[in-house]
């Protein structure tokens, strides 16, 4: 029995580093994935507006590119 590979497809997840909580604060308590976006110019226009309007705020946006895995079952 053999499985169909993966299907992957590139994708953009914005990103948000709370800083406010300091730097002794474990990594899971400041990093949080927002959303998800198929558009590279949408993640890009949405960082830049975040940033924007969180910059007093002590957290900032970034984006990074990930991939988005779908596993095909057998019979399908």
């Amino acid at each position: 029995m053999s499985r169909k590979p993966a299907k992957r497809e590139h994708v953009y997840a914005l990103l948000r580093l709370d800083e406010f909580h300091g730097a002794d604060a474990p990594v899971e308590a400041r990093v949080t994935v927002k959303k998800v976006l198929r558009d590279k110019q949408g993640i890009a226009r949405e960082v830049k507006r975040l940033n924007e309007l969180y910059a007093n705020e002590n957290c900032r946006y970034w984006w990074q590119e990930t991939l988005l895995h779908s596993v095909e079952t057998e019979g399908s």
